[in-house]
């Protein structure tokens, strides 16, 4: 079944590259779908026996195909229907090439954060990504300013790029507040068998997405500070990865499906890229179990350990 599986696979992949070639196709919003449905199917059952990397490198370029189909089709063209539907949801996930390579997103303009809501309103989730698209330019000036050698230049960049940072901290501080998150908090101790709505879900995704955010952002600021002390303790990546690992029970029953396995994929593989050199934390510890024991964890840990095969094709194992 899987080998059949993967024959019709190939033989969508080469229909998709004929239909994007067509111009009577390419925006066809069933061109979006047929995108995210291949890149799911390349995360769960794309794994190949000889070559371990392949899987995340051909998930990674159906992110990027993903992106040039809405940037072909112009803020203008994602404002409505189904292409305005998935691009907000699949905002967030287009915005990794761009964190990987440390480099400021196009989606991040004015024009892509704006146009596109210019008959819909914006959810709470649409607001906080409009955060994360943000995030890479950050990255980008982190690493101008360490390749800064003028001391008193060096000096001017770091003050400037630490108070943009703070500006983040207080968007993302007055999103938390206006999003109530204690509506959620109590469901990240679920027992396996407790049942788990799908708002509950969507909200903790939500919520999984803010201190995602939160982590690179503070990883960032404890780069940036001169001494880690001059900041505030909440500045702290280990606090997001505790919450993200609270969520695992969520994402990870063997009821959720795999779409609650797509979703928790970013914040997991940012927590374990961090915790990378916190092996002795519980964090750790309570991630690596449900991804070992999990009964859905099994094809989050097979995806993981191919993007850590392939550094260049996931922000997760970036050495920046």
């Amino acid at each position: 079944m899987r080998d059949a599986g993967l024959r019709i696979y190939g033989k969508t992949l080469c229909k998709m590259r004929g239909a994007l070639l067509n111009p009577l196709q390419v925006n066809c919003d069933g061109i979006l779908v047929a995108t995210k449905i291949m890149s799911l199917f390349e995360m769960f059952h794309g794994d190949d026996r000889q070559d371990k990397a392949a899987q995340a490198r051909a998930w990674v370029d159906h992110v990027k195909g993903g992106v040039a189909i809405f940037l072909g089709r112009g803020p203008k063209g994602c404002a409505s229907g189904v292409s305005h539907r998935m691009f907000c949801d699949g905002r967030a996930i287009m915005v990794l090439p761009s964190i990987y390579t440390r480099k400021q997103s196009i989606l991040s303009s004015p024009a892509w954060k704006q146009v596109p809501w210019s008959l819909e309103p914006k959810s709470a989730t649409d607001n906080l990504v409009d955060i994360l698209v943000d995030i890479p330019t950050i990255l980008e000036k982190l690493d101008d300013l360490q390749d800064e050698t003028d001391v008193e230049k060096k000096r001017k960049r770091q003050e400037a790029l630490l108070q943009t940072c703070w500006k983040y901290d207080r968007d993302l501080l007055a999103w938390f507040i206006s999003f109530s998150p204690n509506k959620v908090a109590d469901n990240f101790e679920h027992e396996p068998d407790a049942e788990i709505s799908m708002e509950d879900i969507a909200r903790t995704h939500t919520l999984n997405l803010y201190w995602t955010t939160c982590l690179i952002l503070y990883n960032a600021m404890r780069r940036i500070a001169v001494s880690p002390t001059e900041l505030p303790a909440r500045i702290d990546p280990l606090i997001c990865c505790r919450n993200i690992a609270r969520s695992l029970p969520i994402f990870l029953k063997k009821n959720s499906g795999l779409w609650c396995l797509s979703i928790v994929l970013f914040p997991v593989g940012m927590a374990l890229r961090f915790l990378s050199v916190e092996k002795d934390s519980d964090e750790y510890s309570r991630i690596r179990y449900f991804i070992d024991h999990g009964v859905q964890g099994f094809h989050l840990g097979q995806f993981l350990n191919s993007s850590r095969r392939n550094a260049s094709a996931l922000l997760l194992h970036n050495s920046k």
